[in-house]
């Protein structure tokens, strides 16, 4: 797909400097320049958060939360966009904010009690958890065998154990949904909230702070101005493209 826009060597063209110190209009050009190249890279890392982000708001879109689950009763339809889904596998998934209570999985910088039985525990470094299960059929006519074995899937709060509530399964079938990330300008407002949903992680600091001189910071409001909707909505043009 091509990008519309100047060559690098067109770019290097236009700047002007005086006595050796760039004018003041080159210095806006390259500030331009600097946010714009910063903006496409934080669009290709942050990727895989913006990806999982979209999944989880989706999924909250039809209902999914910490006692509902979506299910491909239908097996995915046209009306499904989602990366990778096939037409063979009964899919269940769903998706939690692990600020409303204490899940087997555990939120980051959990040390409260744990159930006597024995469980497999997992620990997040995220609060927002999106998970998805398959159940694959040998032939065509297992699938209803299989929409019955995954509705007897259960999920509850830890602190719900001893009278968990009935788990609540929502077929996708004939919903139009959209699993992927957004386009354009609204690819970083999502990931700001992302940022703002989440605590900033040990191995992400280099690139939050590319983030921050973007206007995306954990803990802060979301508010660029004219210029800057401007460069991250061409970075996001470019960066979808690089992707």
């Amino acid at each position: 797909m091509p990008v519309q826009g100047d060559t690098l060597d067109s770019r290097v063209g236009q700047l002007e400097f005086k006595a050796g110190y760039p004018a003041k209009a080159t210095v806006e050009k390259l500030y331009d320049e600097l946010d714009f190249q910063r903006a496409v890279q934080a669009y290709l890392w942050a990727l895989p958060m913006a990806s999982y982000g979209a999944m989880s708001d989706a999924h909250r879109a039809v209902g999914a939360n910490s006692h509902t689950v979506i299910i491909a009763d239908k097996l995915a339809q046209p009306r499904n966009v989602a990366l990778t889904a096939n037409q063979d596998t009964v899919y269940m998934s769903g998706a939690f904010d692990l600020r409303e209570g204490k899940f087997l999985i555990l939120p980051p910088g959990y040390d409260g009690p744990l159930p006597e039985t024995h469980h497999h525990v997992v620990r997040s470094d995220t609060k927002i958890v999106v998970f998805d299960l398959r159940a694959i059929p040998q032939t065509r006519e297992d699938i209803p065998k299989l929409v019955e074995l995954i509705q007897t899937y259960r999920q509850y709060k830890l602190e719900e154990a001893a009278a968990p509530p009935e788990t609540r399964f929502v077929s996708l079938a004939e919903k139009d949904t959209n699993f992927l990330t957004n386009e354009g300008f609204a690819y970083f407002e999502t990931l700001a909230r992302y940022i703002n949903e989440n605590p900033p992680r040990a191995q992400d600091m280099a690139m939050l702070g590319m983030l921050e001189s973007l206007g995306i910071v954990h803990g802060k409001p979301f508010e660029p101005n004219k210029r800057m909707k401007k460069i991250l909505t061409e970075a996001a043009t470019v960066g979808r493209a690089m992707a």
